[in-house]
Formats: structure tokens, C-alpha cells, sequence
């Protein structure tokens, strides 16, 4: 196990739990709820996230972001932030470059986001060559010094 530098910044990065079948759903995508399996993922999230003692907790704009990371939000008492940049349609070519400026030092921070974005981040930051998947519901846990990446813990719940 590696000695993290007391000033190490922790990023818990969370696709958004399950949402169902996008071609169902009739209303705006970025409307589409959580799914019985994604309510239940959410819960898991919101039991097992508020012990690493966030100090942010951040979501992409869509209601399944938002509803994956609230309960997280609530049990730790902070107020959920909406970030455009975090979400498919807003985020920027090198999202991974936003997600070092909402670290905090010495704390850990929750991020929400979508499939077209994490994979971005992840491929980023971690060595090449190192297997990047992001199913719905998961976490990865990222330990970040000096603007970059020191450890990473794919899949946390899984």
C-alpha cells in the first residue's frame, strides 16, 4: 500500500445508477429517471459513499445523475451541486482538466456523471493500457496529488 501525502485529494467518480432502456422512455432524455434496479443502486451508493466524509458532492445535470448522488448529498449534509460540465452535453473536450479544478486537498469529493464522459476522465488520468469500463451504478475511487493520479480503485461496489 502506497503512503498518500496528507494533502491527497480523493475523487469518488460514479456513473449514474441504472436508468432503463433510453428508447422507451418518451420525454427529454435528460428527464429519465432511475429504474427499480438504479433506485436500488442509488441506495447502495448513499449506504457506502458517506464514509469517505465528502465535502462536495457534484452531478451532471440529467435526473438519473442528480437521483444516483442525492441521498449521498443528504447524508453527509452538504448541498448537492448541478455541474453542466460533468453531463454529456456540456462537458468539455478534456473534461478530466474540470475534475482537477473542483478537487478539494486533503478531502474527498463526489462526481456524478454519464458513459460519454467518465471514460474520457479515466483514460486521462490512469496509465495507458489500463482497462477502463464504467458500468451503470459504479465507482471509481481516484486518488489525486499535485494534479495527478497517485492510486485508483475501479468498480468500489461491485
Amino acid at each position: 500500500m502506497t503512503e498518500l501525502p496528507a494533502d491527497a485529494a480523493v475523487v469518488l467518480l460514479v456513473r449514474h445508477a441504472s436508468a432503463g432502456d433510453p428508447t422507451m422512455w418518451r420525454g427529454a432524455d435528460a428527464d429519465r429517471p432511475l429504474d427499480e434496479r438504479g433506485r436500488r443502486q442509488a441506495e447502495q451508493i448513499a449506504a457506502v459513499l458517506p464514509a469517505y466524509q465528502p465535502v462536495k458532492v457534484i452531478s451532471a445535470p440529467p435526473v438519473r445523475c442528480v437521483d444516483t448522488v442525492s441521498g449521498v448529498a443528504a447524508a453527509v449534509g452538504v448541498e448537492l451541486e448541478i455541474d453542466p460540465l460533468f453531463g454529456e452535453d456540456g462537458a468539455p473536450a478534456d473534461p478530466e482538466r474540470h475534475l482537477l479544478d473542483v478537487l478539494v486537498p486533503g478531502a474527498a469529493v463526489v462526481v456524478c456523471s454519464q458513459g460519454g464522459v467518465i471514460p474520457r476522465i479515466l483514460h486521462a488520468l490512469l496509465p495507458a493500457g489500463r482497462r477502463v469500463h464504467a458500468r451503470k451504478g459504479s465507482v471509481w475511487v481516484l486518488t489525486l496529488h499535485d494534479g495527478r493520479l497517485v492510486q485508483a480503485e475501479d468498480d468500489l461496489l461491485s
